[in-house]
């Protein structure tokens, strides 16, 4: 069988779990640092109502595996809801998701 990768050209879209699927599109992935074996990886996790309905519930609807390159962590965030936030090493937040960044927060990652 041949590597879905090699055929397409193309990495595949990370999977959103079933059970969460219906929060798809809402809430806001947040990337971040963090330390594993002594090296840095980036990481992220998808909180359920930031960006949504003031007052909605809180709370963490799914965590990320570890990457070595943020951009794999901003593409699974990117799978779940366009609000993704992504913090680096400093604590300085920037915007890695679709569209003009929020007030808030007005410097685009690169």
């Amino acid at each position: 069988m041949e590597d879905l990768e090699a055929v397409t050209g193309e990495t595949p879209v990370p999977v959103v779990p079933e059970r969460l699927a219906a929060w798809r599109g809402r809430g806001t992935v947040f990337v971040h640092p963090d330390m594993s074996a002594g090296q840095q990886v980036w990481t992220a996790y998808w909180e359920r109502s930031a960006g949504d309905d003031a007052g909605a519930e809180t709370g963490v609807l799914e965590e990320a595996p570890s990457w070595d390159d943020p951009a794999e962590a901003i593409t699974w965030g990117m799978a779940r809801t366009p609000r993704v936030v992504v913090v680096d090493e400093t604590g300085t937040i920037f915007w890695a998701g679709e569209g003009e960044p929020p007030a808030e927060i007005p410097v685009r990652w690169s």
